[in-house]
């Protein structure tokens, strides 16, 4: 497989679309197996990224990866700064919280609490949350149709021409690709829920806290990833203002969660017992997929009164001042 990424890699390089030339920096992130994805500085796919985003300004797509690129890989520097980078996508989606997440982690780094927490009031006040998890995939799936693995190797069977619906090894693949650039989103998630945790915050200026509160729900109920779910819940956890109801909204995510890993260990070296369980095609989305997924293996999504996390993620937080 490491040969057919490097041939990818240098395919989409080749092509004169903005959009493989930005996918392309992201997917030599996984080199040799166990193809994990390395977070280090490269400047030179920096660069190449920074060209295709100001080669593309008006493609969501682009920007959300060029704005979750780790600094070191986004071909911005002290010599020469992108500072309108971490909203290169909010720019385009204002009313999309996902898009202010990389602003919160830009400003977070920077120390900028005024811009961390007007970042955060946008959040806040969006009405949807796509994290482009759905385009990735339909952006990877169409570069793995324009440029299949050799039938040599087949990694990739070649797909039917107009084939909307790919075989399960086809769909283990794409997660794969898709997953390349989760660990760039992860470091800006990670900043959200860091920004609302922060000690003393309610002593000092409430308006956070009821971001965070604000913005933890739109994830909980938008949120179409575990990854997302989990900033969510912790974001809202973390706020001192999570009512009575979204304890138990929380409470439920972490349920579902810890029993879909926990099957998904079950099954790990059970392939027949695995299939059995697989979701349809249909379930387009992380979240719907899990759901699908516990309800074939005949587990609740609601956790029996009285269930609490073993680490206790719902110890108590004191409430801010309302």
């Amino acid at each position: 497989m490491g040969a057919y990424l490097r041939s990818l890699e240098t395919a989409l390089r080749a092509s004169a679309s903005a959009r493989d030339q930005a996918l392309s920096t992201q997917l030599l992130q996984f080199d040799e197996p166990p193809y994990m994805p390395s977070m280090g500085d490269d400047p030179v796919r920096g660069e190449r990224l920074r060209k295709a985003a100001e080669a593309a300004p008006l493609d969501h797509l682009v920007q959300w990866i060029w704005a979750n690129a780790p600094d070191g890989a986004s071909g911005c520097s002290a010599a020469k700064p992108c500072p309108g980078r971490g909203r290169a996508l909010a720019a385009l989606e204002p009313e999309n919280g996902a898009a202010w997440i990389p602003a919160v982690a830009r400003a977070d780094d920077a120390h900028d609490v005024a811009a961390t927490d007007d970042a955060l009031a946008h959040m806040a006040a969006a009405t949807q949350y796509d994290d482009k998890v759905r385009d990735l995939t339909q952006a990877w799936e169409d570069i793995v149709r324009r440029f299949p693995e050799p039938a040599a190797s087949a990694i990739i069977p070649r797909l039917a021409s107009g084939k909307s619906a790919l075989a399960t090894r086809d769909q283990e693949f794409l997660k794969s690709l898709v997953g390349m650039q989760g660990g760039s989103v992860l470091f800006s998630t990670i900043a959200v829920v860091k920004s609302c945790s922060t000690e003393g915050r309610c002593a000092a200026d409430p308006r956070r806290s009821t971001y965070c509160a604000k913005a933890g729900r739109l994830v909980l109920d938008h949120g179409t990833t575990q990854g997302a779910v989990m900033m969510g819940a912790y974001a809202l956890q973390s706020s001192g203002f999570a009512t009575a109801n979204d304890r138990e909204r929380i409470r439920t995510a972490y349920w579902q969660i810890m029993q879909y890993t926990q099957l998904e260990h079950a099954l790990e070296h059970n392939a027949a017992a695995a299939r059995r369980f697989e979701p349809d095609t249909a379930s387009d989305t992380e979240i719907g997929a899990m759901h699908e997924q516990l309800r074939r293996a005949n587990v609740s999504l609601t956790p029996p009164a009285g269930w609490t996390y073993p680490e206790d993620p719902m110890r108590p937080v004191a409430d801010c001042p309302r």
